[in-house]
């Protein structure tokens, strides 16, 4: 589980330089047939040493993903649309852990674990064919995308921005004398970004909720099946459970 953990964390600053540099279109799309040849050989594995092998693969491979949606809503999107879509990302991401644990629960009754990894593969590399084909860098890169849209996308930013100040007082002037809102100067080069302190915070934060979420994702399953000696079908009902909470959340 930390091997995993190793790869995405050292993947991912670098994902992110990548993606500034070359935009989404095509790394993302590698990432992801990366990241699902990864899950599919991990079925195959005859050793520990192959799966560690395999595991800090998958995590080196997946953790351009989040960074490429991340860059791909900030570029589609209105400001005031930026939230929604990214909620409704984040809930996609925890609707996985929903079924996945159900799933592969019916795998292994019936066919044993290997399985899982190959079925598992199979989807993300038919999405990356799909997003290679539909999803460009920026909306004037793509044939699907009409002027009118990509002026309703970069308009709205810039009315967005001139009213956001009036917006924010008019809905959430509670939550801005809560959290102490102030305006503050924007970064403009990646030295900025890598010394704010906003930015660190942020990343703290995360951290400590990143800490919850593996413990959810790789000890509990483990810990009732082993401990409370949970039948693998109840298991996978229990596993889902935090996840459901998690998809309204978001």
């Amino acid at each position: 589980a930390s091997l995993f953990s190793v790869g995405y964390a050292l993947a991912q600053i670098p994902a992110g330089f990548m993606f500034s540099k070359w935009g989404v279109h095509k790394i993302f799309s590698w990432a992801l047939i990366a990241t699902s040849v990864f899950t599919g050989f991990m079925g195959t594995a005859n050793s520990t040493f192959a799966l560690k092998g395999l595991r800090l693969g998958l995590g080196l491979s997946e953790a351009a993903l989040p960074v490429g949606i991340t860059t791909t809503i900030n570029n589609w999107f209105p400001t005031k649309e930026k939230g929604t879509a990214s909620g409704i990302f984040l809930a996609g991401a925890k609707f996985g852990p929903v079924l996945v644990p159900l799933l592969s629960a019916l795998i292994i009754a019936n066919w044993g674990w290997r399985p899982i990894f190959y079925i598992c593969a199979i989807p993300g590399i038919i999405f990356a064919i799909i997003w290679l084909l539909f999803v460009r860098n920026k909306p004037e890169e793509s044939k699907y995308c009409n002027e009118v849209e990509q002026e309703y996308i970069k308009s709205e930013n810039d009315i967005t921005k001139k009213s956001e100040e009036k917006k924010h007082a008019f809905s959430f002037s509670w939550l801005d004398i809560l959290i102490r809102s102030k305006k503050t100067a924007e970064l403009d080069t990646t030295h900025q970004i890598l010394t704010s302190w906003n930015v660190w915070g942020a990343a703290i934060g995360y951290f400590f909720i990143a800490g919850i979420v593996y413990v959810l994702y790789a000890w509990i399953p483990t810990y009732l099946v082993t401990v409370k000696h949970f039948s693998i079908m109840k298991m996978g009902f229990v596993a889902s459970a935090p996840w459901i909470g998690a998809v309204i959340g978001n």
